[in-house]
């Protein structure tokens, strides 16, 4: 996500470090509105994100990153505690296919090496999340999507019967 915004790169040092603090606002404020939407409407709400705040740091040099929480201590409690006090639910993460089904890789920005290097990134983000769950390549599409909400609904099976 970039809004038309020029990327600076990963040798932007403070612009990205700018660039990247702005991505997080703005994933944070879209995360806000969804949930006080899914709230006002009285009725049980499932909100799905296709990325969170930790994968933010996949993208960004690891000494940038740390940056990037040294500068905004608001945002580095709030990053933090994304693994601790259960901001989701579960993370469902769908494996790219540059990982293990190749054939069917399109390139994006990525080239396929880069792909396979930035999803064990994305990957180990969430590593500490206590329902991180990994669905892989080894089916075909339709496949994967089923399992993808087999996890779904595993996870709202065992909220209701919480409740």
């Amino acid at each position: 996500m970039n809004g038309g915004c020029l990327y600076p790169g990963l040798n932007g040092g403070d612009k990205l470090i700018a660039f990247e603090t702005s991505l997080i606002e703005l994933q944070l404020q879209m995360e806000q509105t969804f949930f006080s939407v899914a709230q006002s409407s009285g009725r049980p709400s499932v909100i799905l994100y296709d990325r969170g705040l930790l994968d933010v740091a996949a993208y960004v040099p690891r000494d940038l990153w740390s940056d990037v929480l040294y500068h905004n201590q608001w945002l580095r409690d709030g990053m933090l505690g994304v693994l601790q006090h259960g901001r989701y639910d579960l993370i469902l993460h769908m494996e790219s296919a540059a990982c293990g089904a190749e054939k069917h890789y399109q390139v994006r920005k990525e080239s396929i090496e880069e792909a396979r290097d930035l999803d064990k990134k994305i990957k180990g983000c969430w590593r500490g999340h206590p329902y991180h769950r990994i669905v892989d390549n080894s089916t075909d599409f339709q496949g994967k999507l089923d399992r993808a909400l087999e996890f779904v609904v595993r996870l709202l099976d065992s909220s209701n019967t919480e409740s």
